[in-house]
């Protein structure tokens, strides 16, 4: 610390020192002799008298052993610590790579999933097996392009589902065309056999002019008879039967046979005509187990429907019938309900199913054991075939709104009080044509479409009228039903004429059948689709 004066005082003050750092830096040599020193082999050097010395102690051949097991045994220990290296850099490399690969795999997975969440494209996660296989995502991969290429997938894997239904709808259709065409030789063979016949008796008897008269005859005839008019079935039912459509339809959903309703009316329609307390004359039946198991035992109409049906439907199970329109199957039903169902067991073991043949057969049998004079009718499904219509139930008849199955709560349309639109009247008719009515419901102009996606076993689109086909409007909101076409015109069936809601009594009388061509059909309509049944 120092002082001075100022103006008189003496002030001190502090003497600082600034230090400096002093470095001091030393540079090193690369010294090559030392670290060339380092890497060499530890060596020594013997000069010629050291090596006689050596020599001297023991002999040459000795020596030269000695050396090459030195020397042998220095390269082995060489050999095994370079495997060892080898073997420890091998796993240490090993476990680098896949090390490596994981953390590549994961960070692709982060970038992937990142991408996806950006764009907000639904991608199903796939496990990345190598590295060659994940392909680079493109720079701009738009949001809309994917779900385009979404939507193009889903309607093509749509499409392959409609092709495999279309192609076992095919297959089918070529099933039951194979039959009509094994069917319709066999009555062209009949026919045949029956003229050649006719022709031998005719000649024998009258000569050849009768023949000659025979045949214009027939051709005239045949001109005359085949009109272009559509037949469902051959005989109509009765009204009695009819009365009982509604108790049928009932009995046959319970018993999980719905469209078999027709079915059951023709058997009706043979067994009694719809008439008496056993209308099914299924008395004897072993499900009959309220009344005496004799002939007319039953003497309850409705007990009667129900034990009939449930012995239908089991005669329908033995036989392996479910489709109403394979005869083959059905026939063997239909005779079993007559002979009882020990005879559909009895046909297939013996003759692979029914034939009229073999039903005559098991009848002579059953004489013989039981000792009667006859046993059932031989000719059973002949006598049902001409009251069956091919799964379409009086389809040229008037509606029958006394049927609450078709009109009452079970018709949705009912159950929302639309009574009297066209979709109301169009689900009754169907229901009692079909025996059964769609789960859905829909707008007219919907109609068709929705029976042929929803209902796609049964039914498909056309442009071409059918019997039972259900029409539906394309420019205007309406649907009907199609009830006979002779390939001109187009007779339906269809409701909502004054374009409003009714009351149920009112709707009864807002209806019509009307007569169309498909040209008027179509102006009517603003174009018209079917839904015809496969």
């Amino acid at each position: 610390m120092s002082s001075f004066l100022f103006y008189g005082k003496d002030v001190k003050y502090m003497v600082r020192t600034i230090k400096t750092k002093e470095h001091i830096r030393d540079i090193k040599v690369l010294d090559k002799a030392s670290i060339v020193s380092g890497h060499l082999r530890q060596a020594s050097f013997k000069t010629r008298e050291q090596i006689q010395e050596s020599t001297e102690k023991e002999p040459p051949n000795q020596y030269a052993v000695n050396q090459i097991s030195i020397q042998s045994k220095q390269m082995a220990n060489i050999l095994v610590s370079k495997g060892k290296q080898s073997i420890s850099q091998s796993l240490i490399s090993k476990r680098t790579k896949t090390l490596d690969k994981e953390k590549i795999e994961t960070l692709l997975r982060e970038k992937t999933r990142s991408i996806r969440q950006k764009q907000k494209i639904w991608k199903p996660e796939s496990k990345i097996k190598t590295v060659e296989s994940i392909n680079p995502l493109p720079s701009v991969f738009s949001s809309h392009k994917a779900q385009l290429l979404y939507r193009q997938r889903k309607l093509a894997k749509e499409a392959k589902k409609k092709s495999q239904q279309g192609i076992a709808a095919s297959k089918k259709t070529i099933q039951y065309g194979k039959k009509g065409i094994t069917k319709g030789a066999d009555l062209l063979k009949k026919g045949a056999d029956l003229i050649h016949q006719l022709f031998v008796t005719l000649t024998s008897v009258a000569g050849s002019a009768a023949v000659v008269i025979v045949l214009v005859c027939a051709l005239i005839g045949g001109i005359f008879l085949s009109g272009t008019s559509v037949q469902v079935s051959g005989i109509s039912l009765s009204a009695e039967v009819l009365q009982y459509t509604p108790m049928i339809q009932k009995y046959c959903a319970q018993y999980e046979i719905p469209e078999f309703v027709n079915a059951v009316q023709a058997i009706m329609m043979q067994e009694s005509g719809g008439k008496g307390n056993d209308p099914m004359q299924c008395s004897e039946c072993p499900y009959n187990e309220k009344y005496p198991n004799t002939p007319n035992g039953i003497t309850d109409p409705e007990y009667s429907v129900e034990i009939g049906i449930k012995y239908f439907a089991e005669c329908l199970k033995q036989a392996k019938c479910t489709d109403p329109f394979d005869t083959e199957t059905l026939s063997l039903a239909f005779q079993g309900y007559n002979y009882g169902n020990g005879y559909i067991g009895w046909a297939i073991s013996n003759f692979g199913g029914y034939t009229q043949a073999n039903a005559l057969m098991f009848s002579q049998q059953m004489q013989a054991k039981l000792g009667t004079t006859g046993y059932g009718d031989p000719k059973y499904v002949p006598h049902v075939m001409r009251y069956y219509s091919y799964g379409l139930m009086n389809v040229g008849d008037a509606p029958n709104f006394n049927n609450e199955q078709a009109w009452g709560n079970n018709n949705p349309y009912s159950r929302q009080g639309l009574y009297g639109q066209c979709t109301w009247f169009a689900w009754g008719r169907f229901y009692e044509i079909y025996g059964w009515g769609p789960s859905w419901t829909a707008n007219g102009w919907d109609w068709v479409n929705m029976l042929v996606t929803y209902n796609s076993d049964q039914f498909r689109l056309s442009a071409i009228p059918d019997v039972g086909a259900v029409f539906s409007g394309i420019g205007h909101n309406h649907v009907g039903i199609v009830i006979a076409y002779d390939g001109t015109n187009i007779t339906v069936q269809e409701g909502n004429l004054d374009g409003r809601t009714n009351t149920f009594e009112e709707a009864k009388t807002d209806w019509q059948t009307k007569v169309y061509t498909l040209q008027s059909l179509n102006a009517a309509y603003g174009g018209v689709v079917f839904a015809v049944k496969k």
